[in-house]
């Protein structure tokens, strides 16, 4: 069973002190006395000690958990198996084919409140996009009744092996029902990590890269490009620009990402949910004359070389609201009315931010994401709940409307 398993990782003190027999320090010391005293030792050998040291027993127990003779793997005591198994997924292997068959823990059947893991990256590019996102959910689990926990994934697109297998490690100790990741987009590394006690976790994704996603995926809420936005009739609307056979148009917006393919893609729809945005707002400002002005994240701390460039243009359109706002700020101190800022100025993401400023923005509906999403996980569990997940074959899409709203 240990051909086809990945390296076995470096583990350190907190791994037996979250997996092991205590004192954690005592059986670290006997793990790295081992490793000194076997330089040359193979992964498969290495598992096994490992696991034996984690459960205060000899190697040879381990090796009757792994023996393929169902007859001996069930004489083994159900404490020392479960530390076993918990191990086992905690180093990213997968447990035996007689554990999986022979298992009597129900990892489906709900005892309690329902466990969300949500995962992202806080290295964030609109620290307003994140927010809004994050605190939707916070307050729908809230209200549902749910528990839920928060983890950092340092950015990587896709998420690297490193990434997940620390996620894996994670899920190992919090014991989810069910996986969130917000504006990350998983490797196949990562879904393969997304198990407890050998099950499979229902996985949720939010603004991941557009792509057909395999189970354990159930879906991916994207923002809906393809409708109407309600920009170009904002812009040919604006009291200045009337008459304008060319108005100028700034578009702030960071570099176009060069699109990943861990998966297939869905036809003729791009991967990348930024390079789509993008796209569609030029769409939708044909017949201006638009320059794009490329930003390293959406901080407001860009919004000074923007207007220091562009002071005289017709209308700013930032893929951001923070920008948008440090934007609208810079026209009141030079002398322009609140009017007239709020005549030039569309941000994205409609976050709290922009209607504290009175400044247009491309909502994305972040108020209403956290509901929609831990439904939409909710209902798979409840239709499964004390059975095992069927999922579908490829994760769906749920659309969330992308609108103008000035406020």
């Amino acid at each position: 069973m240990h051909d086809d398993q990945p390296p076995f990782p470096a583990i350190d003190v907190s791994f037996f002190r979250d997996y092991g027999v205590k004192p954690s320090k005592s059986t670290y010391v006997k793990w790295q006395q081992f490793l000194k005293s076997h330089p040359r030792v193979q992964d498969r050998s290495k598992y096994v000690h490992c696991l034996g040291l984690c459960a205060g027993v000899g190697d040879s127990l381990v090796e009757k958990w792994l023996s393929s003779k169902i007859d001996e793997h069930k004489h083994i005591g159900e404490a020392h198996k479960e530390i076993f198994r918990k191990a086992t997924v905690a180093v990213g292997w997968r447990r035996p084919r007689p554990e999986a068959e022979d298992t009597t823990l129900d990892v489906h059947k709900v005892m309690g409140p329902i466990r969300l893991a949500l995962f992202t990256s806080l290295s964030v590019v609109s620290e307003s996009y994140h927010l809004a996102v994050i605190r939707s959910i916070i307050r729908s689990a809230t209200t549902q009744g749910l528990l839920l926990s928060v983890h950092e994934l340092a950015w990587t697109h896709p998420i690297s092996d490193e990434q997940a297998n620390q996620a894996g490690l994670i899920v190992t100790r919090y014991a989810p029902n069910a996986v969130l990741m917000v504006r990350l987009t998983p490797s196949s590394r990562f879904l393969e990590q997304m198990t407890f006690g050998g099950h499979p976790l229902p996985v949720l994704l939010i603004h991941a890269d557009r792509q057909r996603y395999p189970p354990p995926v159930l879906a991916n809420v994207v923002p809906d490009h393809e409708s109407n936005l309600g920009l170009q009739g904002w812009l040919w609307s604006r009291r200045h620009i009337r008459g304008h056979k060319v108005p100028s148009v700034v578009l702030v917006a960071m570099k176009e990402e060069v699109e990943q393919t861990p998966f297939p893609a869905l036809p003729g729809i791009p991967r990348s949910i930024r390079n789509q945005r993008i796209a569609a707002i030029e769409r939708e400002l044909e017949g201006a004359e638009v320059v794009r002005f490329q930003v390293d994240d959406y901080s407001s701390c860009h919004a000074f070389a923007v207007w220091e460039r562009h002071p005289s243009a017709d209308a700013y359109v930032c893929l951001s609201d923070q920008i948008a706002v440090g934007l609208k700020n810079l026209l009141r101190c030079r002398g322009h009315s609140e009017e007239d800022c709020r005549e030039r100025i569309v941000g994205v993401d409609g976050s709290p931010l922009a209607r504290e400023a009175k400044i247009a923005s491309l909502s994305q509906g972040l108020e209403e994401i956290g509901k929609d999403a831990l439904d939409r996980l909710c209902a798979f569990l409840d239709q499964y709940e004390g059975r095992k997940f069927v999922f579908p074959p490829q994760a769906e899409e749920i659309p969330a409307t992308v609108r103008l709203v000035e406020y």
